[in-house]
């Protein structure tokens, strides 16, 4: 099921792309990375 979502999904990417300048796409991934960084240091 979710490989479907997926695969729809695809086809608005370009869309959804143009509402996230890159800057913005860099510091949400940067601040998911760091929201997990505990979780990772203690299983590590």
């Amino acid at each position: 099921m979710g490989s479907f979502v997926v695969i729809l999904a695809s086809f608005y990417m370009d869309k959804v792309r143009k509402l996230f300048p890159t800057v913005v796409s860099g510091v949400v991934v940067t601040l998911i990375g760091l929201t997990i960084l505990p979780v990772a240091m203690n299983c590590w």
